[in-house]
């Protein structure tokens, strides 16, 4: 083996270059207001290897056995098998005399070995699952014994080349750092940028108006009340049709003063509204539907998947503007016939009106023939208007908002499709609403890009608790627990292979930024299983109705005591939810399996508690702010790894 070492090094055993290992103590007396001395626990030592003491808990100096010095180096003998083995060393004054728990080891090497060089080595074993193999495993945890230091050869070269290594090895690892904080800002500020072009686009932003290009270019334009008169003429017309074609369907001819009979569509209410940009108009959604085809809700009981039946659009297949088509449910043709009003032919308008208030999508060609779920409405559009206009127009931050507070809370959150049909919409002449919609396409697409690595994080997890018994609790952005596809499937594996037994869903642009929404996945891994494994998510809603900022009100460790008390990590089956019909108010909820199981898609966008402070986008960034933003980030993260890929791959002269 030592042929494969570079030239002066040697494969040692790990025991053979300490000169000192001590076990530490257990003390049932702690605190954590740091009254007495510190208590260094296991999690002290990150999973990057780093003595951490965010969260420190302390003990009275009386009972204070062994401490830890400059120099020494900590190893994690008990912790879940994932977890033990972590290693650090103290190589600062402020864990300096600190004392160390049981579940800690304290080594000391020999002269001639740098702690942090040997310290970097054993937690590279960590991260490599060497330790999975060694350890005894528990009930819940596993541990290892000092006699692994046996069983652990590392490769030792000359005491210089160790000062060597270290010196450029702690500023890559702490480029790499810096790099990745680069990155998950470019991932918190994606969804903002979405909101943010919409936003633009809804107030006449995104792209020149027919106005100004028209006073650029020397010509005219239609004004969009121009466009309107249009779209209400061929309405009354649409309408007149339909209904001669039923008259004549039933054999009877259409009784005198029957086109009186003609409803006309609501108008807007535009007191409170705002100026439009010129050559815009305000109208409302419902003066912009065929004549011949109200919006209508959909199936109301679809029954049973159909293999070759008619395609359902549910509410977990919309999603940031589309619908997906991959998982599609299928219903059996008679029902679907039941419901002639929803049947799609394609370029209709669907919006979501249970749940989750407010997501839009236009149909697309493949689903003509379809249908809808009950809780989707439809906006059969008018041929002279764009349908992708009155989906942006309805997706934008501020219009989402007024529409999630015009919902009526049920059993669940419910929007009423009168209030759609009222709802006012800002039209801009036709030609515009077109440029608009291909710049949104071109903006979005590229987001598509950057976000297909989204869910790579909790795949990493995952994988990384091969191991039965292994744990994770994993920071996630909230499309990650609706959004369908490769989101849908990891769900359905995690669900299946693992107990995911809580979610804690995070205040609003805390972990992340502004304005992006985050929560704690927790999981442990089981062995494989026909069955299964998730039994209850419990959820501890600490988002809904909190208010934090990162400077004037930050969020402290004891805005977690409530969801620390319920969580009770050794015993949760002894959890009782603080929810209940006669407490809605209560922030801690249970969902057993069967109710998960029937969720669209298995979201887990799980919320319950009335939202008084939905976001309305007015404080969004412009679409070229955050982009600079994510370009500064973007290229600060790649010029970080081009560095730390010079250093690890040039060689000593």
């Amino acid at each position: 083996m030592s042929e494969e070492l570079p030239e002066g090094w040697t494969m040692c055993k790990v025991s053979e270059l300490l000169a000192d290992v001590s076990s530490g103590f257990a003390c049932g007396t702690h605190n954590q207001d740091r009254t007495g001395i510190g208590h260094l626990r296991p999690m002290n030592v990150s999973e990057k290897g780093e003595i951490d003491l965010s969260v420190l808990k302390s003990i009275p100096l009386d009972k204070l056995k062994r401490v830890v010095g400059l120099g020494d180096i900590l190893f994690n003998n008990t912790n879940s098998p994932r977890l033990v083995g972590k290693t650090s060393w103290i190589n600062s004054s402020e864990a300096d005399g600190l004392g160390f728990s049981n579940h800690m080891t304290r080594l000391r090497a020999h002269s001639g070995i740098l702690p942090g060089f040997l310290a970097r080595q054993l937690h590279l074993r960590w991260q490599n699952g060497c330790f999975r193999s060694l350890c005894n495993n528990h009930v819940n945890q596993a541990s290892l014994q000092p006699a692994v230091f046996d069983e652990i050869e590392v490769g030792l070269p000359p005491t210089d080349e160790q000062k060597r290594i270290l010196s450029e090895l702690e500023p890559a690892l702490a480029k790499i750092d810096e790099a990745e904080e680069a990155l998950e800002r470019v991932r918190g500020n994606l969804e903002r940028y979405r909101a943010s072009v919409l936003k633009a686009a809804c107030e006449g932003r995104l792209v020149p108006t027919e106005a100004e290009l028209a006073r650029e270019e020397g010509r005219d334009f239609e004004h969009a009340s121009d466009l309107l008169k249009r779209i209400l003429v061929a309405r009354r017309q649409a309408w007149e049709k339909a209904q001669l074609e039923a008259y004549e369907k039933k054999g009877k001819k259409p009784p005198k003063n029957w086109k009186e009979r003609y409803k006309e569509p609501q108008e807007p209410d535009v007191e409170g509204l705002p100026d439009l940009p010129e050559g815009w108009c305000w109208t409302s959604v419902e003066q912009l539907t065929q004549g011949g085809r109200p919006c209508a809700y959909g199936i109301l009981q679809p029954g049973p998947d159909v293999v070759d039946g008619v395609p359902m659009v549910r509410i977990g297949d919309i999603r940031e503007g589309r619908v997906h088509v991959n998982a599609i449910k299928k219903v059996a043709p008679e029902v679907a016939a039941e419901f002639p009003r929803t049947r799609l032919s394609g370029g209709e308008v669907a919006i979501s009106l249970v749940g989750a208030i407010g997501r839009t999508a236009v149909i697309p060609e493949c689903l003509k023939g379809g249908n809808t779920a009950r809780a989707v409405g439809i906006i059969p559009v008018a041929p002279k208007c764009e349908s992708k206009w009155i989906d942006f127009w309805l997706r934008s931050p501020a219009h989402n908002y007024a529409l999630a507070h015009e919902a009526k809370e049920v059993a669940r959150k419910t929007l009423n499709l009168e209030s759609v049909r009222a709802f006012p919409i800002a039209l801009p002449p036709r030609a515009e609403q077109i440029r608009a919609g291909v710049e949104i396409e071109r903006l979005d697409s590229l987001v598509d890009e950057i976000e297909a690595v989204t869910l790579s994080r909790i795949k990493h997890c995952h994988a990384l608790l091969e191991t039965d018994g292994g744990r994770a609790g994993v920071v996630l952005p909230d499309n990650v627990l609706f959004e369908g596809g490769g989101g849908e499937s990891l769900r359905r594996q995690l669900l299946k292979s693992c107990e995911v037994h809580t979610l804690l869903r995070l205040p609003t642009g805390i972990f992340y930024k502004p304005g992006v929404k985050a929560n704690v996945l927790f999981f442990d891994k089981k062995p494989g299983s026909a069955k299964v494994q998730t039994r209850k998510l419990w959820v501890y809603d600490l988002r809904t109705n909190k208010h934090f900022t990162l400077k004037q009100k930050p969020i402290t460790l004891a805005d977690f005591d409530e969801f620390l008390g319920c969580y009770r990590p050794g015993s949760r089956h002894r959890r009782k939810a603080t929810w209940s019909p006669d407490n809605p108010e209560g922030r801690w909820r249970c969902y057993d399996w069967a109710e998960l199981e029937k969720r669209d898609k298995l979201d887990l966008d799980l919320s319950w508690l009335k939202d008084e402070s939905i976001d309305d986008g007015s404080d969004l960034p412009e679409p070229d702010e955050l982009a600079e933003d994510m370009i500064r980030d973007l290229q600060n993260a790649l010029e970080l790894l081009t560095e730390v890929s010079q250093v690890v791959t040039k060689r000593p002269s």
